[in-house]
Formats: C-alpha cells, structure tokens, sequence
C-alpha cells in the first residue's frame, strides 16, 4: 500500500510551504482581491498536489529519490513550491504551471546516479568529482525520458537546463541568454534561493538570511540569472513568513504579521517591547522613520 506520508506531500505540507511565498498585501490588488488570488493559486497547488500523487510512476520516482538522499528529495520539493509560487506571480496558468512544477520536483533526481560519498561530501570537491556532480542534469534528463515518456517537454528542461548560466558559462550545454529555456531559468532561481538559505551538509552548519541570498541573486544577475528575472523574483517572492519569530539589529524580537509585494524585505513587525509585561507594538519597516531597523536572524519558521 503505498504511503503518502513517507514522502510529506499531503496537502496540509505543500500548501503550507508555498502559502508563504505570497506576499500578504500588493499594491495593485485590494485586501478582498489579494486574498482571492491566493486562496484560488493554493486550491490549484492541492490540485497538482493530489496529481503528483496520484501518478504511480511519479509516486515510485519520488519515493526512491528520497530513501536514496532526503537532503536532496526535500530540496526539489521546495524548489517545486517555491517555482510554483513565482510562476503563479507571473501569471503562468494551471497548464504551464503544471509543467514547471513537475519539471521543479524531479530537477535534480540525475543525482540518484551520484554516489552519497561525493554528493554529501563536506569538503571541496576534485575536479573528477564535480564533473561527476555536473552529469546529474543529463543523467536526470535521460532517466525522465525512461521513466515519463510523455513528459513535457518544458518539464524536461528543468531538468537538464537548470545549470546553464545566462551568460553561456553554465552547462551542460553552454546556452546563454534566451537560449535557456524559461521553466529552466525559473527553477534555477528557485534551486538557489533554496540551497543557500537551507542548511546543506556540504556547506556546514551555515545558511545565509534571506536578504543575503536575494543580494546574491542581484549581483549574479546577467552573470548567472537573467536581470528582469530576478528583478521578479525580488518584487513578488515574500522571503519572510508570517507568524515567524525575527531579531531585528536593535536588540528586539518580533512577529512578522504583514508582508508587501515589491517590499518583500521590509514587512510589518510586531516588536516585543517588554518580555516581561508582554507589551508589543508594531513597526512597518517601510516606514522611514524605521530605516535603521533590520531583521539580522529568523529564529522559527
């Protein structure tokens, strides 16, 4: 019988991890209008959710990626909710979202044909093993033939095209520019955004706050990331989740209760004043008055 809590894709799980993505409040949607659009993306992420599910080849691939690398399987799931929500902001219908979530999910299970050994290697890798490393796309792209004969095609970007850099420096096919598949460049961003605010075993205990991995993506842009891409991805993925629990550079903890479209860095904070009275007010770090404040750690999600 199989088991969807083996693998955590209920509905409940996915739909709590891509809600935070939607920033609560844009400038060009009322409250009641915000509130719809995201309700309706979530319903069609559990739709997709109970698809996955649902297919038995993508069940089985699924559940042998993470019983050989958990690390890896739970990364491509957030990669898949993470595309999902910015592709929702860009106005992807469910056909096209479909295809980049499928793509997003199995982006890099070529790494099945990884040995643990090097793929979890805490130390630099040679240059033997991080060819062996790079191969994964193609490895990924030719099991999912195998696997998933009618795959789409898009979805099959994503995973052998993910690597390539905007600039033509990335592989394994050195495109550049508008030569990258779309999906693929989406999910690149996705990929990471992801692996450097997550805590990976060959990086250490180390993880970088999320302003520092979107000032990551900004200086890579026309580098590694498409400029107007990443550009999108820093107005409509909110980095910050509400109800998180955040130090700010004053010495003071917080909620975060609002979070803004195009200001995804600097949402509304209701700040602890006294632990002791339980007093609180709240900051709007948009404020300027507030510019000097800083989240500088997020102590739970």
């Amino acid at each position: 019988m199989r088991d969807s809590y083996s693998l955590r894709l209920t509905k409940p799980f996915v739909v709590d991890n891509v809600q935070p993505y939607f920033a609560t409040t844009c400038a060009t949607q009322s409250p009641s209008e915000r509130a719809t659009f995201i309700n309706n993306k979530l319903d069609l992420c559990e739709k997709l959710t109970e698809e996955i599910m649902g297919d038995i080849d993508m069940f089985e691939t699924l559940l042998m990626f993470r019983r050989y690398d958990k690390l890896s399987f739970f990364h491509g799931f957030n990669v898949a909710c993470l595309s999902f929500a910015f592709g929702a902001e860009l106005g992807l219908e469910e056909y096209d979202l479909r295809n980049l979530v499928r793509g997003a999910i199995l982006h890099d299970i070529g790494k099945t044909k990884v040995p643990l050994s090097i793929l979890n290697k805490p130390s630099a890798l040679t240059k033997a093993e991080y060819d062996i490393v790079k191969a994964h796309t193609q490895y990924g792209h030719d099991e999912a033939i195998k696997i998933f004969p009618n795959l789409h095609k898009d979805s099959l970007a994503c995973i052998l095209s993910h690597h390539e850099n905007i600039d033509g420096t990335g592989y394994p096919s050195g495109l550049a520019g508008s030569n990258i598949p779309f999906f693929a460049q989406i999910v690149a961003l996705a990929d990471i955004y992801d692996a450097l605010t997550t805590v990976r075993t060959y990086r250490g205990a180390a993880s970088k706050l999320p302003y520092e991995a979107i000032q990551y993506l900004m200086d890579n842009s026309g580098i590694i990331f498409d400029k107007s891409l990443v550009e999108s991805f820093v107005k409509y993925i909110s980095v910050y989740s509400v109800g998180s629990l955040v130090a700010l550079n004053n010495n003071t903890h917080g909620i975060i209760c609002e979070t803004y479209q195009g200001a995804t860095l600097r949402p509304k904070v209701e700040v602890f004043l006294d632990n002791t009275k339980g007093t609180s007010e709240l900051v709007n770090l948009l404020d300027i008055k507030n510019k000097h404040l800083e989240i500088i750690k997020v102590l739970s999600q």
